[in-house]
């Protein structure tokens, strides 16, 4: 926690593509190339699906979400619904928060079956984002292990980098009287915040 995966993410989803929609001229659809979703505390499927329909209305202007009554659908029936949206109109579906159920391994367990259906339905990438604590999940599990690659985010070392960071931040102070950034400085703020980037930028505000 406190490495930046969230912000890392949107940072390269805007990389990867600048807009929040992708439109053709020819064809009457429009496709959200990274649908970016919080993986539910209680590690509902349903509440994971009316998540992903809630979020496509918002950015679509769709009503995907109102068309359905939670009272009366089941979770296969919802699944087909959301299937077809996500063919229709999502490239990457990326999961963050995923150490909220990878660590208890009853609704892991349900949450992962649930979402690898999904996936071999739609052909739609998935993205799972979480803290560390969530890796053994994914390891002892084979049919997880071979469907994932992971990248690390780590807290930064006390070298070059700790300071090229720090640096880029100090460029934004908004004071009476510039501080310099000297190497007493310097590791007090690494002291502090061993290095995790939100606590420096924290501490630098």
């Amino acid at each position: 926690p406190g490495t930046g995966k969230t912000t890392a993410l949107y940072r390269c989803a805007e990389l990867i593509c600048p807009n929040d929609l992708i439109q053709f001229d020819n064809i009457d659809r429009e496709i959200i190339p990274f649908l970016i979703i919080e993986c539910p505390s209680d590690g509902s499927f349903k509440g994971l699906l009316f998540s992903i329909m809630s979020k496509i209305d918002s950015i679509l202007g769709t009503n995907y979400f109102r068309k359905q009554n939670p009272r009366f659908l089941t979770t296969d029936f919802l699944m087909n619904s959301v299937s077809s949206v996500l063919i229709n109109h999502v490239g990457v579906l990326v999961i963050d928060e995923i150490e909220r159920v990878a660590n208890d391994s009853r609704r892991g367990e349900t949450l992962i079956n649930y979402l690898t259906q999904l996936v071999n339905q739609t052909n739609v990438s998935v993205v799972f984002v979480g803290d560390k604590s969530s890796d053994k999940y994914f390891v002892n599990r084979e049919y997880m292990s071979r469907r994932t690659l992971g990248i690390e985010l780590t807290k930064l070392d006390y070298n070059e980098d700790f300071y090229n960071f720090c640096s880029y931040l100090f460029r934004y102070q908004f004071t009476n009287k510039v501080v310099e950034l000297d190497s007493k400085l310097l590791r007090c703020l690494y002291g502090l915040t061993n290095g995790l980037p939100s606590l420096t930028v924290i501490l630098f505000i």
